[in-house]
């Protein structure tokens, strides 16, 4: 898995690449009103989500069938919101019968 290019807020365009976030069921395990799955998915910097319980904090992304994820893009902003960035993330899979593997 390759670093994210941090100077942009969106991947660059690649013909061999697709959106497939669409294709998913997006569900948070909390979130504050106006800060949830709408918010991470809009493609502005301005808007984010904000979890709302305790932790650990989680971000469950489910496609109805098998489907290859070759790259994921997060943008943080620690200056912007130093209190709600994360110190850890970890990337987990799982196919419909198994269990997560944390696979970064």
């Amino acid at each position: 898995m390759r670093e994210c290019d941090t100077t942009k807020t969106t991947p660059e365009s690649n013909s061999k690449r697709r959106e497939i976030g669409d294709l998913a069921v997006w569900t948070l395990s909390s979130a504050k009103q106006g800060n949830g799955v709408d918010q991470i998915r809009d493609n502005n910097t301005n808007t984010f989500w904000q979890s709302d319980g305790q932790q650990p904090h989680f971000i469950n992304i489910s496609f109805l069938k098998k489907m290859k994820v070759s790259e994921i893009c997060m943008y943080l902003d620690f200056k912007t919101d130093e209190s709600y960035t994360p110190q850890k993330i970890q990337i987990s899979v799982q196919n419909s019968f198994g269990q997560l593997q944390e696979v970064q």
